[in-house]
Formats: structure tokens, sequence, C-alpha cells
């Protein structure tokens, strides 16, 4: 393994640690699971379902790439309230990361097609760096002989207003910026903004465009802009462009009456990170389960 490797490696271990850049979700498909961005959304739809999402990226050098799983359980309860909860892991090499994600929300009905949404959701975070699974030039190297494992809960907080065709949301993620332990740093406030509206283009065909900011405390905005094209109501075929960081294609069917899918392959434009990642894989099933309550 040569320094540049090495390198790679110590640095994204330590972001994952000492950072709050994980619990910023990175899916491409998040518009078919965006309670993860926002709990507002959670258990809103007229149906339940359980969303399962993978990611990959590969990674140039023969190191494994980072990966992101997550399994999520959305349900509409009684009084226009909703609720979901799941599982969230991020892997990137020698760091892990699990999340345990408990949403509510509650719909405010302001006419026969607007509604406005809020959401409060608990974030327990879970996260381990294995400096010990890491190779070095010098054996038994001390600064790679401790691993640093701890829990970090906090809280997120949402709200969305959402019509017939169109939908606008804000979220802060991570409001306690609570400190890291056995380091100087906190926790920092990250906030999704964004919006999107649905055009009828002809008969079976709707065009719908979107875009969403993630804003984090200290670290550059990342913007994505999307567009995606709905056939017979069953089709999804889209692109979507991260500004200064990649391009987005993907496209989602339903399998039957119940499970859906989805997959988006991108590619980085960005130099610093092409360098190392040359593309990413992203898979998505949705069962659908009907009315629970």
């Amino acid at each position: 393994m040569n320094l540049k490797n090495i390198l790679f490696i110590a640095l994204c271990s330590i972001g994952a640690l000492y950072t709050n850049a994980q619990t910023t979700i990175d899916y491409s498909l998040y518009n078919n699971s965006m309670n993860l961005i926002n709990p507002a959304f959670a258990g809103q739809q007229k149906q339940a379902s359980i969303v399962l999402n993978h990611k990959s990226n590969a990674v140039t050098g023969g190191i494994e790439g980072p990966t992101t799983s997550s399994l999520i359980i959305n349900s509409k309860l009684p009084k226009n309230l909703g609720a979901s909860v799941g599982f969230l892991r991020d892997k990137i090499h020698i760091a892990k990361f699990n999340e345990i994600i408990a949403d509510v929300s509650y719909g405010l009905k302001l006419n026969n097609n607007n509604r406005l949404l809020f959401g409060l959701g608990f974030r327990g975070s879970f996260i381990n760096v294995n400096l010990s699974e890491s190779t070095t030039y010098v054996p038994n190297d001390p600064l790679f002989n401790q691993n640093r494992s701890h829990f970090n809960p906090n809280f997120t907080i949402g709200a969305a207003l959402k019509g017939k065709k169109y939908f606008a949301h804000i979220s802060f993620i991570d409001v306690l910026k609570n400190a890291v332990p056995n380091s100087t740093h906190t926790r920092k406030l990250t906030t999704n903004l964004g919006g999107g509206y649905r055009f009828n283009v002809q008969k079976g065909f709707d065009l719908t465009t979107s875009t969403l900011a993630r804003i984090i405390e200290g670290a550059p905005t990342s913007i994505d802009v999307n567009t995606t094209l709905h056939i017979q109501e069953k089709y999804q075929v889209g692109l979507s462009y991260r500004i200064d960081s990649g391009i987005y294609g993907m496209f989602a069917l339903p399998i039957n009456k119940w499970m859906f899918a989805g997959y988006s392959y991108g590619y980085h434009t960005n130099h610093l990170t092409s360098n190392y990642q040359n593309a990413s894989h992203e898979f998505l099933l949705k069962f659908k389960l009907g009315k629970l309550f």
C-alpha cells in the first residue's frame, strides 16, 4: 500500500470520527425516502412502507470503497400523525458508523390541496474506528494501535409545505452541538433546504424538477439539481447534478403491486474526488404495506 492510499484512509477515518458528514445522507435517490432528509415527511405518505437503500463507491488503489446502507419503516398514524423508525450504517475502510433513527411528524391540513408538515427526530450514533485494521509501514505504530468508539445522541427538526404538485422543506440536523468524546471537536449543525415542482408534459408523462442544498457549518455547501420523468405513473427516469461534484443517472420501476426498485449510477466530476473514487452505485427497494392504521 503506497503513501497516497494510507493518507486517503487516514483522512476518511478522521472525517468519519470527528465530523457530522455521515449524518448528511448522500443518496441520489433520496426523493423516494425523504424522511432521511427531513423528519417532517416521516409516515406522511398514503401507504406504509419499508425502504431499503444501499450505496457503494468504487475506489482506486485496491481499497474497499465507502458504503452506506439503510432500512426505514414508515407509517401513517391516527390524528394526522406519522412515524418512521430505522437503521443507517456507514463504513469508510476502518471507520464504522451506525445510527438508530426514530421520527415523528404531524400534518396540518391547510385546504384540500395543501398541507403543512412538522417533524422531530432522534438520532443515536455509534461510531467505531478500528485503527488496528490499518496497514502501516512501521509495525506496531503507536499512532495506529488505539481504537476509538463512542455513542452520540442528537436530534433533528424539520418543516415542509406540500401541495398537489409542489413541495418545499427545511430541516436542521444535529441540533445539539455536543462534543465528540476525547477530542476538541463538536458536532456541526447541518441545514437541508429544498423544494420541487411536478409539471404535466402530456398525458402519461410528468416531469419533476427539484433542488436540495446541504449547508454544514465550516464546510462547502452541497447543491443538487434533479430532474425526473414519470412515465404512466409507473416508471421513473432521472438525471441529477451535484454542483462541482458529480453527475447521477437513475431509473426506477415497479416489480409488482407492492414492490418498487431503483438504481442510480454516479460519475464524479470533482478532480480531487475523482482521483480516488471512480463511480458510485446505488440501489433502492421499496415495499408498500398499505394502510396499517
